[in-house]
Formats: C-alpha cells, structure tokens, sequence
C-alpha cells in the first residue's frame, strides 16, 4: 500500500466516523474545550435586541433639495400608461359630443 492508498483510507475512516456522529464522550471533550476556551456552550436565555441602522442621508433630487416625505423611491403604477400615439389619435365617430 503506497502513500496515497494510506491516505485515502484514512480519510475514508474520518469519513465514517463524522458520518457516524460525535460519541457522548466526544462531545463531553469538546463542550469542555470551549468552556475552557471563554465560550458560552448553552444558547442564551433571551433573544438580543435587533440592531438599529444608522439613519442614511436624505436623497436628493434634481435640484439639490431631499425628497418629501411623502415620496416613495418604490412606487410602481398599477395600470397602463396611455401610449403618445394613442393619445395623437383621433376620436372614435361613435363618441358623443358633450359641450
């Protein structure tokens, strides 16, 4: 058995025994290791506060003065936008007149 053989046959041990999952033991060691290390093992007891984003800059329009605050960057139209040659097109002979 040359090198690579070796090789390849112990990672496909490894590979057996992560697949297999960490003994009680195992995981005894390693909980101690991190205790021993300054980490905390348990989840903490309450969730932490959502952290708040910086206010970004006010937008600026085109002439250099930041937007209402009515004015949404997001807003999609919701129907059809009449096309100019529609527009340019006469009337129908069947549309009444009304003065």
């Amino acid at each position: 058995m040359n090198a690579a053989q070796k090789a390849w046959a112990t990672r496909k041990q490894k590979a057996a025994a992560l697949a297999a999952g960490p003994t009680a033991a195992q995981l005894q060691e390693m909980a101690a290791t991190l205790k021993a290390a300054g980490y905390r093992v348990t989840k903490p007891s309450a969730k932490a506060a959502p952290k708040v984003k910086a206010a970004a800059a006010p937008k600026l329009n085109a002439i250099g003065k930041p937007y209402s605050a009515s004015y949404d960057p997001n807003y999609k139209i919701r129907h059809k936008v009449p096309s100019p040659a529609r527009l340019c097109k006469p009337m129908p002979a069947n549309t009444p007149y009304v003065p």
